[in-house]
């Protein structure tokens, strides 16, 4: 029977070193005990560690990683980084495991109110960043992203939109908007671009969708029609 040690799970009690060095971290980083995986990423992170050093271990360790917790753990750490870290993080959007979205059959509307959590992990961690770090994704969304990165990021753009409101404004929009034009149509891309409008509490965003009704999709006009619904709910309050 498998255990929650097993799969890398590690008490938020547990006792961790006290003294350890960097290179004894990116050891235990590839330890084959889960457990010592678990520990090393709540060490940096602890012990304030995480360079671009540290941060390319965790993203290698991650990429191959397959005990729960020890990904949580990677994950949770990862999330503190900085810039020169988050840039390590962005090209690897949908690279790392198999949980995103491929066809129309897996794009069915939320009916919560809520953001929906982004599938990848990579964009699950990057939503979950300092506020402050959302420029460092639009600028990649604008100069770097390809289809499959973009289609990624949004979701963690969106998700970091909604529930820090300050950065739900029309500059933020207008940029996100004009780095994902081009690719805007029948796609599945449009269909969570939707989703993050919802993010966006404003005229703009209504416009924005207004515009996208004229896309012949029943997915996409479903979420419109959710997006319009959120946003008009967030005014009025």
């Amino acid at each position: 029977m498998t255990t929650k040690a097993d799969r890398g799970y590690l008490a938020p009690e547990a006792q961790l070193p006290t003294v350890i060095t960097k290179a004894d971290l990116l050891t235990m980083i590839q330890s084959p005990n889960a457990v010592e995986r678990t520990t090393a990423a709540r060490l940096v992170l602890q012990k304030q560690l995480l360079d671009v050093t540290v941060a390319k271990a965790l993203l290698g360790q991650l990429k191959v990683e397959t005990k729960l917790y020890a990904k949580i753990e990677i994950c949770q750490t990862l999330q503190h980084g900085d810039s020169a870290v988050i840039k390590l993080m962005l090209p690897l959007l949908g690279q790392i495991g198999s949980n995103q979205l491929h066809s129309w059959s897996q794009c069915v509307p939320s009916k919560k109110k809520s953001y929906p959590l982004p599938r990848d992990i990579i964009a699950r961690t990057l939503a979950r960043t300092e506020p402050v770090m959302l420029s460092v994704m639009v600028d990649f969304l604008d100069q770097q992203a390809t289809v499959l990165q973009a289609r990624e990021l949004i979701d963690a753009i969106g998700f970091k939109c909604f529930y820090t409101p300050a950065l739900a404004n029309d500059a933020q929009l207008t940029a996100i908007y004009q780095s994902l034009m081009l690719q805007l149509g029948n796609n599945i891309l449009t269909w969570k671009f939707t989703t993050l409008l919802s993010a966006f509490k404003t005229d703009l965003a209504l416009a924005k969708l207004a515009k996208l009704k004229q896309i012949d999709n029943a997915t996409i006009q479903a979420e419109i029609n959710r997006s319009e619904i959120l946003i008009r709910q967030g005014r009025s309050k």
